[in-house]
């Protein structure tokens, strides 16, 4: 207790209560605006005349009515008298706030289901903004296409996996067009295919690159093959060039032995015969001639 204050647990919870009340009444304005986002233009006025009179009905109305019927109901379960016994009423008091305030987690669940429909929403449009992406290139509509750029914009696209991408090359082809004319987006996949045409045609260059792969693999252990193969014959072929060059050899030795007779006699050949001079000059003469 603080003092004449009084319970200071109270005071905390009164605090508490105002800031969830504050906080629930500023999202109001923010959860009317998505009513109205989420219906068609010509339903607004009607949803909002809804909107508003379900919130007074479930809110106002029923704000003291749900909590007075929980503790009135907790009161004939346990048998209390609050009316003549003080603790009985502060018990009674206490389930009627617990109820109020458990009410409040209630905005968890709400609030999840509401951010999974807004995403599936919001999907749902982006897959349509990417369509009419595809439609305006392959119609070669400049106008169309900035418009469709510009929904995609609105709707986040830049935030999903494969949005900024397809902006970019949107915004490319764009530039392209005001550059080079119609012509430079003839024959774009990118544009003109379907999510689940890229990925099969994706797929299908997966097939062929691993189908390459493989040949690949395939022609090198041939050539390695080859080339092993080539190894051994040359090797081959030095051999008995080898061997046939010492049989030359050893031909041409015998050959010339057998002709000459041997060494001295081969000697014998490879010194020229010198005349022999005699002392007369006529004589040398001669035997010169």
């Amino acid at each position: 207790y603080l003092r004449a204050w009084g319970d200071h647990w109270l005071w905390l919870l009164f605090i508490a209560v105002f800031f969830i009340w504050g906080a629930l009444n500023a999202s109001i304005p923010g959860l009317c605006g998505i009513n109205m986002e989420v219906v068609p233009a010509f339903m607004r006025t009607f949803a909002s005349g809804t909107e508003l009179t379900i919130r007074n009905i479930l809110g106002y109305a029923f704000g003291p009515l749900l909590p007075g019927v929980i503790m009135d109901l907790a009161a004939s379960a346990f048998k209390w008298s609050p009316e003549t016994n003080e603790a009985d009423k502060d018990w009674q008091l206490c389930i009627g706030l617990g109820f109020v305030l458990l009410g409040n987690f209630s905005m968890w669940w709400v609030l999840n289901r509401a951010v999974g429909a807004a995403m599936v929403a919001l999907k749902d449009c982006q897959e349509a903004a990417l369509g009419k992406l595809q439609k305006a290139l392959q119609s070669e509509d400049i106008i169309l296409l900035e418009a469709a750029v510009q929904v995609a914009k609105e709707l986040d696209m830049h935030t999903s996996r494969d949005g900024e991408a397809v902006i970019g090359m949107a915004n490319e082809a764009i530039g392209a067009f005001h550059q080079a004319g119609k012509a430079v987006a003839k024959g774009s996949q990118a544009f003109t295919a379907s999510r689940e045409e890229l990925k099969t045609s994706m797929t299908q260059l997966e097939d062929k690159v691993e189908t390459f792969e493989m040949e690949n693999a395939e022609l090198r252990r041939q050539l390695d093959k080859a080339l092993q193969s080539t190894d051994d014959k040359v090797e081959k072929l030095e051999k008995e060039t080898e061997k046939l060059r010492r049989q030359l050899a050893k031909a041409l030795q015998s050959m010339s032995t057998q002709l000459v007779g041997g060494p001295e006699e081969v000697l014998a050949l490879m010194t020229p015969e010198v005349p022999q001079v005699l002392p007369h000059p006529i004589l040398n003469t001669r035997l010169l001639l």
